[in-house]
C-alpha cells in the first residue's frame, strides 16, 4: 500500500516477533513457522522506510539482527496524563471488597508471557495477613487455569476482576496500594509494559518482576522494588518490605509520579514523532 500510495511505510515494533515466542518456550528456532515469521519479519524489516521502537533494547536487538541504525527511531510507551482526571468509582471498591486491605493490584493481560502463577503462590504464602488481598484485573488464555489454581489451593485472598474498561483502572489504582508487573522469562529484558508507567504515574510503588529496560525505569523513578523474574520468596520479601515500611512506602509515592510526567509524558513523548515524521517526509520527496 505504501508503494501504491508513494508514502513512507512506518513500522512500530511493540515486541519482536518471532523472538518473544522463542524466549518463553512456545516455539523453537528449529520449528517451520519460527522460520517462516523470520521472512516474514525481514520482509517488513527491509521495506519500512523507519522502524520505532519502545525501548533501547529493542533497539539493539534490531541492530543485531541486521537492521541499518538509521532506519530505527526510539519512540518509547508513556504516560497519558489526562489518565490522572478520570474518575474514581467507590462502587468498584464495593463491588470487589477492596476498602479495610491492603490491595495488591496486577492489570493486564492473563498469559503465558506474564507469570501470573508467581502471583497465586505469593498469595498462599501470605495466607497468615488476614489484611493483604491480590486483585487481578484482565483476562487472557490463563484465566481459568488461574481461577482453578486459586480454587484448589482455597485461597481466599485474590479476588479477579475481569477484564475492565481503561477508565476503572484508574480506580482500582486508587484503591490499591502496590501494583504488581511480572514478566515470566529473565530473556523479555526489552519490555516495558505500558501498566508500569500508569502505575508510577498516579504515585503507587510498583514491585517488578523482569530486568532489562523496565528495571531501570522503575530505579530511575526509585518508585518500587525489583526481584529477579520466577522468584516467589523475593516477591513475598518484596510485598512484606512496602505493607510494614510505611517510611520506604511512603518514599515510592513521592518520586515516582513527578519523574513519570516528567520524563514519559505522552504529549513530549509525540511531539518527538512527529518531529521524526516531518524529517522522514523530507527524506522520502
Amino acid at each position: 500500500m505504501s508503494k501504491f500510495k508513494k508514502v513512507p511505510h512506518v513500522f512500530d515494533v511493540r515486541d519482536i516477533w518471532p523472538n518473544v515466542a522463542v524466549e518463553i518456550g512456545e516455539i523453537t528456532e528449529q520449528s517451520k513457522i519460527y522460520k517462516l515469521m523470520r521472512i516474514v519479519e525481514r520482509f517488513i524489516y527491509i521495506n519500512s522506510s523507519m522502524l520505532t521502537v519502545v525501548t533501547k533494547g529493542k533497539k539493539d536487538t534490531l541492530i543485531r539482527n541486521g537492521v541499518k541504525e538509521d532506519k530505527i527511531r526510539l519512540i518509547s510507551n508513556g504516560f497519558d496524563e489526562e489518565f490522572l482526571d478520570f474518575p474514581i468509582d467507590q462502587h468498584i471498591a464495593e463491588k470487589y471488597g477492596l476498602s479495610n486491605k491492603f490491595n495488591l493490584l496486577y492489570a493486564g493481560i492473563i498469559g503465558i508471557a506474564q507469570g501470573i502463577d508467581l502471583i497465586i503462590k505469593a498469595a498462599e504464602l501470605l495466607k497468615p495477613y488476614s489484611d493483604i488481598q491480590f486483585v487481578l484485573v484482565g483476562t487472557g488464555v490463563e484465566l481459568e487455569k488461574m481461577k482453578n489454581l486459586v480454587k484448589e489451593k482455597g485461597l481466599g485472598n485474590v479476588v479477579f476482576a475481569g477484564e475492565q474498561p481503561h477508565i476503572n483502572i484508574r480506580s482500582f489504582l486508587h484503591y490499591s496500594h502496590v501494583s504488581l508487573v511480572p514478566l515470566k522469562s529473565k530473556a523479555l529484558k526489552d519490555s516495558v509494559p505500558t501498566k508500569l508507567y500508569e502505575a508510577l504515574g498516579v504515585g503507587k510503588p510498583v514491585i517488578l518482576s523482569a530486568s532489562g529496560d523496565s528495571e531501570e525505569v522503575v530505579k530511575e523513578a526509585q518508585g518500587g522494588l525489583v526481584i529477579k523474574p520466577g522468584d516467589v520468596n523475593e516477591l513475598v520479601k518484596s510485598i512484606e518490605k512496602l505493607y510494614q515500611d510505611k517510611k520506604f512506602y511512603n518514599y515510592c509515592i513521592e518520586n515516582s509520579e513527578k519523574y513519570i510526567i516528567d520524563n514519559y509524558s505522552r504529549k513530549s513523548i509525540a511531539r518527538i514523532f512527529e518531529k521524526e515524521l516531518k524529517l522522514l517526509l523530507k527524506v522520502e520527496k
